[in-house]
């Protein structure tokens, strides 16, 4: 069993949106049983909707955190 974890720069509910959905873009070949994201949003996409990302057969999992410090402006260094 193999994970995957991805840093998103934008939600998923942001490329869905655009239309840059693409059948196993994050799982080619099915090399991952899980794929997880972390995902710069409060709220964000149903994973169903964008369960192609990582094929039929993998778990995907999204994790909401929340506005990284760069979307709010605030830079975590001085």
């Amino acid at each position: 069993m193999k994970k995957l974890l991805v840093i998103l720069t934008d939600p998923l509910k942001i490329f869905h949106e655009k239309g840059e959905v693409k059948p196993r873009y994050y799982n080619p070949g099915n090399a991952f049983s899980e794929v997880h994201f972390i995902s710069p949003a409060s709220d964000e996409i149903e994973p169903e909707k964008v369960q192609c990302l990582v094929g039929d057969n993998a778990k995907l999992t999204i994790h909401p955190v929340g506005l990284l410090p760069y979307y709010t402006g605030i830079l975590p260094f001085g």
